[in-house]
């Protein structure tokens, strides 16, 4: 079916990306930091089909980690934003996002290593250029795989046992949707 009945398409995908983080701790207990990424993707390929998108991709995220005594808490916001343009055909439109995350640990007995944990996670994947844009099996209209994760365990560890140098146990209960 095809010329020669050989198939060639030949795909390049180019990423550019830069980071900064700044961590600021106001107290030995507490420290805040702030990170700011930005990516552009660049898609081309020698497909007459090709809409060769090009995506920017901005990610700020905000944590803050308060450690005292028997009690570490972790949260995180992550704001999402994705802007992709197309020199050929419609765009899908632009994503924002913002993904909260909290995680706690409670150790209650200091000379133990034995932790409760708990956590929510809210997250996304957006669509590659592959899901997008690739002959046949790429689909424009996709949009992100949301997600909200819990997760409540416990961790039990000790280095003082007489017949093995290390021994750790966790049981955790895990829900996805």
């Amino acid at each position: 079916e095809y010329a020669d009945g050989l198939y060639r398409a030949v795909h390049r995908q180019d990423e550019y990306y830069l980071s900064a983080t700044a961590l600021y701790r106001p107290w030995n207990a507490l420290s805040l930091s702030l990170a700011q990424d930005g990516a552009i993707n660049k898609l081309r390929s020698n497909l007459p089909d090709c809409p060769f998108p090009t995506r920017y991709t901005s990610l700020t995220a905000f944590n803050a980690r308060y450690r005292q005594g028997m009690v570490t808490a972790t949260g995180s916001l992550i704001y999402t934003n994705i802007t992709e343009r197309v020199k050929v055909g419609d765009a899908p439109a632009d994503f924002q996002r913002l993904a909260p995350s909290f995680t706690v640990s409670l150790q209650p007995w200091q000379e133990q290593l034995f932790f409760l944990r708990l956590m929510y996670k809210s997250t996304f994947r957006t669509p590659t250029f592959n899901d997008l844009y690739y002959l046949v099996i790429g689909n424009h209209n996709l949009k992100p795989e949301v997600t909200r994760q819990f997760n409540v365990g416990t961790t039990w560890s000790s280095t003082s046992l007489e017949f093995i140098d290390y021994l750790s146990l966790s049981v955790d209960a895990y829900y996805n949707r």
